[in-house]
């Protein structure tokens, strides 16, 4: 229970103090397949992560995103607090699926989690699934972040993306990992089969970023799992789980779960 409290601190914190506006604002049907993640908390709903559609039921997300206790998704959105957007899609969540093998307490590793919901998306170009990568895919070169950065200074939620940023070896990347001496990372390493690992030159992660998509090439190649502090550093790591490690379990719970 505390740490479930632990994390909804996080995302109120991150909520109330603000994120930098580390990236480039989308366009509308820009990244057609990200969605808001939210919670009710203060009396209001509240973005608190970040996911992507996958089909007309289903969303991917981080495990961690889930100690957020999400009660809705909202898709089609630009700007996460703007009421009278007409792309705006809200559906209820019906059910959570966590990866068994994650574990809460420990590094963060296999960190995924699928979201079904009750009523389904409808499609058009404000709103899309992302396409999965091939199951054991390997990945290089460069690929995009992309999701709901929030502005102390605009106050709202806006689609940003950080692109062209390099994929590296995760053995670089835990060497890069080590140099910072954080209590909270002190055990955390990048996993070289279910982790994806990039430099941000833009400012990496914080925390409100959970689940953001990593997007190559039209292929959704991670989720945003875990990151060095202090956040928003240029040139520092931003670690994602690698989805193309879980598509066999990804397919396997959409068929179990389906109508």
């Amino acid at each position: 229970m505390y740490r479930e409290l632990f994390y909804i601190c996080l995302a109120l914190f991150g909520v109330v103090n603000g994120m930098y506006d580390n990236g480039i604002i989308a366009n509308p049907g820009q990244y057609p397949f990200t969605v808001s993640i939210q919670t009710r908390a203060l009396g209001e709903e509240l973005h608190v992560c970040t996911g992507a559609i996958i089909n007309e039921q289903w969303v991917i997300t981080t495990a961690q995103c889930l100690y957020n206790y999400p009660k809705t998704i909202v898709a089609g959105l630009i700007n996460v607090d703007d009421e009278t957007d007409l792309n705006k899609q809200i559906v209820n969540i019906e059910k959570t699926i966590i990866y068994p093998k994650f574990d809460s307490d420990g590094n963060a590793h296999y960190d995924i989690a699928l979201i079904k919901v009750i009523e389904a998306f409808q499609f058009n170009d404000a709103v899309q699934p992302a396409k999965l990568p091939e199951a054991g895919a390997q990945r290089s070169g460069n690929a995009d972040i992309v999701g709901y950065s929030y502005s102390l200074y605009h106050n709202y939620h806006q689609l940003v993306y950080r692109p062209a940023l390099p994929i590296i070896d995760i053995e670089r990347c835990n060497e890069i990992i080590k140099t910072f001496e954080d209590f909270m990372y002190d055990q955390l390493y990048a996993d070289k089969d279910s982790n994806i690992c990039v430099l941000d030159r833009f400012g990496n992660n914080c925390n409100e970023d959970l689940g953001e998509p990593l997007y190559q090439n039209g292929t959704l190649l991670g989720l945003a799992s875990f990151w060095v502090m202090p956040c928003f550093e240029q040139g520092s790591p931003d670690i994602f789980t690698n989805i193309a490690y879980f598509v066999e379990w990804i397919n396997e719970v959409i068929k179990d779960n389906s109508i």
